[in-house]
């Protein structure tokens, strides 16, 4: 996720330098649960209050 902020945009000759695997499946509602934090951009995120 770090790599990819500080690229910001690829060019035309570049490919991003990241990918996510989301995975969803039904499930009773929990609170939310962060399992693995391994960027420092991540870590700042985590901090800001959802709107």
């Amino acid at each position: 996720m770090d790599a990819g902020h500080d690229m910001d945009t690829p060019g035309d000759d570049q490919t991003a330098p990241d990918s996510y695997l989301l995975q969803l499946w039904p499930a009773p509602p929990t609170a939310d649960a962060i399992l693995q934090q391994v960027s420092e951009n991540a870590a700042y995120w985590h901090t800001v209050p959802a709107r």
